[in-house]
């Protein structure tokens, strides 16, 4: 006989948060500009996802959390000690990084009283100045809240009170999940307040002209017609006009190295075409969250280190070994931005709605997936290139922060400086280039 009974050993989680809690990330999400944070976001590894649902604000110079822990009688969540210790670790340790004024966290949790804390009591040190750390216990049957701990904190228990209060006397008004979102899209789109300002509203920067995007994509087709009206086809063609190869390239022609990635195949329209596409789509997207001087650093480091991983794994050209190889593309390029995206939200926060910033994650890591595995199952594909572009973006993730505008660091000056050198260092490859085919000179 069938049983129905299921096991006593398996907790079973709701669905959506409890009330309460929805209606509290809801009025911080809408009025106060905080954003959804995912369990997995690196932001906040030390706590190691030991929560259900948290709002904060991570970017800009004021960086701030708030924990909700929904536990349920009898429920196993860990050590709430434990917890509150790794808070204290997370505080100090975003404290310690350069632009970070004050740093606060806030644990809401019912588990406060059932294990016996109380004010003061095996409670982490405050730590220093611009830390705050807070624990509110809460009991939404008796629809009670009180504040356990406090150290500068961000929330109160009459903030939670109220919360719980309109939970229990109008739950017609209690928002879902996918509300919260809503919410977090329309705080972008219609509001700058509360966001480092640089001059411009979110939703403006997010319809700004990507005019480098398609100064590049321009640059491409220029390149491609002049190829058309030099030579019909060939791969000489392609190495005049600065195709990298392994016969007649060596460490004297560094500039090749930059100059192949504008460089695309005369004979195959679609090799352009789909290139310029893929820009059109990536690269406004990269502008206006990042701006103009990290997508040019971007996409010019992803096709150099995608050129030198060529370079370096293919066969080399000998009298023995024959065979010529060129390589040539803005492929890598664009797998570096395409890395980029994959990082975004990771380790630089922003204030674009998180459904917004996983979705573009998870297609980045979609199309980086698909264009690497395609490159192993179709010949003349330089998949040494896509490997190294989308390795080089990640990198540069780790390190890029969206503009102020949009909640994030901005563009160091130094970042600008470099990308301002890597334009002049491109200009001179490519005239490199053009005063060879004047000149009917070649390597």
């Amino acid at each position: 006989m069938a049983e129905n009974t299921p096991p006593s050993n398996v907790v079973y989680m709701p669905q959506e948060p409890p009330p309460f809690v929805r209606l509290l990330a809801y009025d911080l999400v809408l009025h106060h500009h905080y954003r959804l944070i995912p369990r997995t976001d690196a932001r906040i590894g030390l706590l190691d996802g030991d929560f259900q649902l948290a709002v904060g604000m991570l970017s800009g110079e004021d960086a701030r959390l708030i924990v909700l822990r929904y536990d349920s009688p009898g429920q196993a969540t860990g050590s709430l000690q434990e917890l509150l210790s790794r808070a204290s670790q997370w505080c100090t340790a975003l404290n310690a990084q350069p632009g970070i004024s004050r740093v606060g966290i806030t644990i809401i949790s019912s588990a406060a009283a059932d294990q016996g804390l109380s004010s003061g009591q095996n409670m982490p040190n405050p730590g220093a100045a611009g830390e705050g750390i807070s624990l509110i216990a809460v009991d939404p049957a008796a629809a009670s809240a009180q504040d356990i701990y406090t150290s500068s904190p961000i929330l109160r228990a009459r903030d939670v009170k109220h919360a719980l209060g309109l939970a229990a006397r109008k739950p017609e008004s209690v928002p879902t999940l996918a509300a919260i979102g809503l919410a977090e899209h329309q705080v972008m789109q219609n509001s700058s307040a509360g966001i480092p300002q640089s001059g411009a509203s979110p939703g403006r920067v997010m319809r700004s002209v990507p005019w480098l995007s398609y100064v590049l994509i321009a640059s491409w087709i220029l390149i491609y017609l002049g190829e058309l009206l030099y030579s019909r086809h060939g791969f000489e063609t392609l190495i005049n006009f600065g195709g990298l190869s392994n016969r007649n390239v060596g460490y004297t022609d560094w500039w090749r190295f930059v100059t192949s990635a504008f460089v695309h195949d005369n004979s195959n329209v679609l090799h352009v075409g789909f290139n310029a596409l893929a820009m059109f789509f990536i690269g406004p997207l990269v502008e206006r969250i990042y701006g103009r001087s990290w997508l040019f650093l971007t996409f010019i480091f992803g096709a150099v280190v995608g050129s030198l991983a060529w370079f370096f794994l293919v066969p080399g050209y000998s009298i023995t070994t024959p065979v010529v190889y060129v390589s040539f593309g803005a492929s890598g390029g664009i797998m570096g931005l395409m890395g980029l995206l994959v990082m975004l939200g990771r380790f630089q926060g922003s204030f674009l709605p998180q459904q917004f910033v996983s979705s573009v994650r998870t297609q980045a890591v979609m199309w980086a997936v698909f264009n690497i595995a395609f490159g192993f199952t179709v010949t003349n594909i330089n998949n040494w290139a896509h490997i190294g572009g989308v390795l080089s973006g990640v990198v540069i993730g780790i390190l890029a922060a969206p503009k102020r505008a949009l909640g994030g660091k901005g563009t160091p000056k130094l970042v600008t400086a470099a990308s301002i050198a890597a334009a002049a260092v491109t200009v001179v490859c490519l005239g490199i280039v053009a005063q060879q085919l004047l000149l009917g000179q070649f390597s």
